[in-house]
């Protein structure tokens, strides 16, 4: 029997903390992914601050107006970018019970996603990536994007498969964990 989880990643805020546009339509397709195939439980990632929350917890506030049967809700707050969100991630749905996963994000950030979180995840997991209709900006935007670079310098010193590694690297090569 699948025992199916929902991984939604996280976008941005406005400067007064109101969950972006492309935020919003990750978090209502991840509603509506859970509602059509009775999906129970959803992470929200991003340990990103904004005033004392992190964006997790907003997206959290934001799926519960919006959700019509309760759903669990596993608050992921350590990642800070895509690479640490498939890290983070793996690390939850290693001590759950769970053997598919659906990932929702922009369509265009799916690209970036299935990559990193392929070599994160190891084939680990059946993985279904959904991307929802993002603003034409993004687009832009990710074609500019180097962070895939960076990965693809760092990734390769871990063995496939080893967590550990790629949680060391990332504090070690992330410019937005080195302390």
């Amino acid at each position: 029997m699948n025992k199916e989880i929902i991984i939604c990643l996280s976008h941005q805020i406005t400067n007064h903390g109101n969950l972006s546009r492309d935020f919003k339509r990750r978090i209502l397709k991840s509603i509506e992914i859970s509602q059509s195939k009775n999906i129970q439980t959803i992470i929200l990632t991003s340990g990103v601050r904004f005033k004392d929350q992190s964006l997790s917890d907003l997206a959290f506030d934001y799926l519960r107006k919006n959700e019509i049967r309760s759903i669990k809700c596993i608050l992921e707050k350590q990642s800070l970018d895509t690479v640490s969100e498939a890290i983070y991630s793996l690390r939850i749905l290693d001590k759950l019970n769970f053997n598919k996963v659906y990932v929702i994000t922009s369509d265009w950030h799916l690209k970036r996603v299935k990559y990193i979180f392929s070599i994160i995840f190891n084939n680990k997991y059946a993985v279904k990536y959904l991307g929802v209709k993002g603003f034409k900006r993004g687009w832009i935007i990710e074609s500019k994007n180097k962070s895939i670079d960076e990965f693809k310098l760092w990734h390769n010193k871990c063995k496939k498969g080893d967590i550990k590694c790629y949680e060391k690297m990332l504090k070690k090569h992330h410019k937005l964990f080195l302390k």
